[in-house]
């Protein structure tokens, strides 16, 4: 058997987006196709998807919450005005 290489992959998304104190986004629309090859030697294809889930947490300056999740009802019921879509 052969060396085996890394394989490094670089993706990139550019977004604007506001979202209250602990409310998680997702990211996707990322698909990549790969080859891989199996013990004959035949090629197959495998697609995937990237998904990316970003929670916004406020801390202060010690790493300690500025905000606990009752103080917070207002973000479990409505999403913040977002910025104008730009193309």
């Amino acid at each position: 058997m052969g060396t085996v290489l890394p394989a490094f992959t670089v993706r990139q998304v550019v977004t604007d987006l506001n979202i209250w104190d602990d409310q998680t986004i997702v990211l996707s629309g990322m698909p990549e196709t790969t080859s891989n090859f199996d013990q004959e030697g035949n090629k197959h294809a495998v697609a995937s998807e990237l998904l990316i889930l970003i929670s916004a947490t406020i801390v202060d300056s010690a790493g300690n919450r500025v905000h606990t999740s009752e103080e917070l009802p207002f973000a479990k019921d409505s999403i913040p005005i977002q910025p104008p879509l730009v193309k």
